[in-house]
Order: C-alpha cells, then sequence, then structure tokens
C-alpha cells in the first residue's frame, strides 16, 4: 500500500506540471532515444548489468524569474540485469538457478529542475535533477540461451520511484537545436513484491541525444 500510495503523489505531479505548460507560450518540446546501462543495488545476488534501449518525448517549461526550467516527458526505458536468479523466479522454465536476463521494461516520467549555463558560443550546458515515476509495462526472464523465456509481472512492483540527476547540453546551429545528455537513476522501491524477500533496486546509467522543436 505505501508503494501505491507514493506512485499516486508522483503520478499527480507531471500532472499539475502539464497544467502550468498550458499556460505557458515558450515551450521546448523534444524527441529523444539512446542506450541504458542498467543494473540493481541492493541485491544479495552479483548481477551484472543488462544493456537496453531508451526514447521518448519531453516539454520544458520556462519559469519566468527562476534560474532553472521544468521539464517533463514520457520515455520507453529498458532496465533489469543479468546474472543467476533467486528464487522464485529461478524456476521459470523449470531449471531453477540457470543464468539469464531479468528483461524489465518501463515507461519513466520525470519531473525535472533544468539549469541552463550561461555562455557564448553554440553550446549551452544544463545540469537536471528532479524525482521520476515508472510504470512497469513488462517484467520477463529469459535464460542465457534463449531456451526459456517467461513472464515474471507477478513478482515485480508496477510503480518505481526515484531520483534522477544528469548533465549535457544544448548544441545549436541555426535552427537545429540538439540535445545530448547523460543521467543516472536511484529507484527508491525494491524490483520485486513482497513475495521475494530482496531489496533489489534500479539503478541506470543513460546516454540520449534528441532534436528540440
Amino acid at each position: 500500500m505505501i508503494c501505491k500510495s507514493k506512485g499516486v503523489l508522483f503520478l499527480l505531479m507531471p500532472l499539475a506540471v502539464i497544467e502550468i505548460a498550458f499556460a505557458q507560450s515558450d515551450l521546448k518540446f523534444g524527441a529523444h532515444a539512446g542506450i541504458n546501462i542498467a543494473n540493481f543495488s541492493g541485491m544479495e545476488i552479483d548481477y551484472e548489468s543488462r544493456t537496453g534501449f531508451k526514447a521518448g518525448i519531453s516539454v520544458e517549461i520556462p519559469l519566468d524569474g527562476q534560474v532553472f526550467d521544468i521539464e517533463t516527458g514520457a520515455y520507453y526505458s529498458q532496465k533489469g540485469a543479468t546474472g543467476f536468479y533467486r528464487e522464485p523466479i529461478g524456476n521459470v522454465g523449470g531449471n531453477f538457478g540457470n543464468a539469464g536476463t531479468l528483461k524489465l521494461d518501463y515507461v519513466d516520467i520525470p519531473v525535472l529542475a533544468s539549469f541552463n549555463i550561461e555562455r557564448s558560443g553554440s553550446f549551452h550546458p544544463q545540469i537536471i535533477a528532479g524525482p521520476y515515476l515508472a510504470v512497469n509495462i513488462s517484467s520477463k526472464a529469459n535464460e542465457a540461451d534463449d531456451l526459456y523465456i517467461d513472464k515474471i509481472d507477478e513478482y515485480v512492483r508496477l510503480v518505481d520511484v526515484g531520483l534522477m540527476i544528469g548533465g549535457g547540453g544544448i548544441i545549436s546551429r541555426e535552427s537545429l537545436n540538439i540535445r545530448v545528455r547523460a543521467s543516472y537513476t536511484f529507484g527508491f522501491t525494491s524490483v520485486f513484491d513482497s513475495e521475494i524477500e530482496s531489496d533489489e533496486k534500479n539503478r541506470v546509467f543513460s546516454i540520449t541525444a534528441g532534436i528540440l522543436f
């Protein structure tokens, strides 16, 4: 219940930001894509990272008189890890303890403060920080040889909340604005539900590039 209540609170944050956005005229929209290097923290099992895909859209909302803008959006984000499964996930495919990949896919909705560092030239640095809400849309476990692939949605929490920090900048070339960014997300909630006694949390390093409109 605690996890669900946090999820509702974080879900209201982007809705509030969208309401602010409709009152603004100077919005910056973007389309972005890149890679995730994902793993878990707080684990008893020695996992290795899973490399996945990240893509989505963003909207940046300028705030008059503030040193930062508000940025939000929605991103399809592949997370998870590789390693030996713990119980009861280790029973997928009928072979307990086999190594493979936990493929956890989410829709991430961040609400970020975007600090723009003023400087001359075509590159304009940015620093970002803020919370995010992630909704799990797919949970699968497969063995290393792809012999067995099973859904594990019943073991994975629907909602993950956490913190995102990062930096990068906007490269301006005439009417073209390209944003490059590296970010790191820290999940605050356990990946697996109470049926599995574990404290794995999502940790994801992302590199993205995109175009601002």
